[in-house]
C-alpha cells in the first residue's frame, strides 16, 4: 500500500454482542498488522461502542478520507447490519474499496455480492 492510504476497519455492532461482548480484537489485530507491514494509516471504529462515548462520531464511517473500508461481519447475527452499512457506505462513497470479512462472508460470500451500486 502507498503511504497515506487511509483504511477504516469497522464493526457495525450487534445487539447480540451486548451479552458477553467479544470486543473487536480481530479488527485491532488486522489494523496493527496493516500498519506494521504497510504504510497505510488505519482507524478502527466500533459502532456499538460509539453510542456510549460522548465524543463518539459514528458518521465517520461515511468519510471520503478512507480509500479502503473493511466491515466486520463476525457472525450471521451481524449480517443485516453489515450488509446495509456496506450499501450506505457505497452510496455515499462510490470509489471506496469495500471489503467484508468474518465467519458469515467466509461461509457465504455471495450474500455480499453484488452490492447495490457496485460494478460487480
Amino acid at each position: 500500500m502507498n503511504a497515506g492510504v487511509r483504511v477504516l476497519l469497522v464493526s457495525p455492532g450487534s445487539r447480540g454482542r451486548l451479552d458477553g461482548d467479544f470486543g473487536d480484537p480481530h479488527l485491532v489485530a488486522l489494523g496493527s498488522y496493516l500498519q506494521a507491514r504497510t504504510r497505510a494509516r488505519v482507524e478502527v471504529i466500533d459502532l456499538e461502542y460509539e453510542r456510549f462515548v460522548a465524543a463518539g462520531d459514528p458518521g465517520r464511517v461515511f468519510s471520503r478520507e478512507f480509500s479502503v473500508v473493511g466491515i466486520s461481519c463476525y457472525s450471521s447475527l451481524d449480517y443485516l447490519s453489515a450488509f446495509y452499512l456496506g450499501c450506505e457506505i457505497r452510496r455515499r462513497n462510490p470509489a471506496v474499496v469495500l471489503v467484508t470479512g468474518g465467519y458469515h462472508p467466509s461461509a457465504r460470500p455471495g450474500d455480499f455480492l453484488p452490492l447495490p451500486g457496485s460494478e460487480l
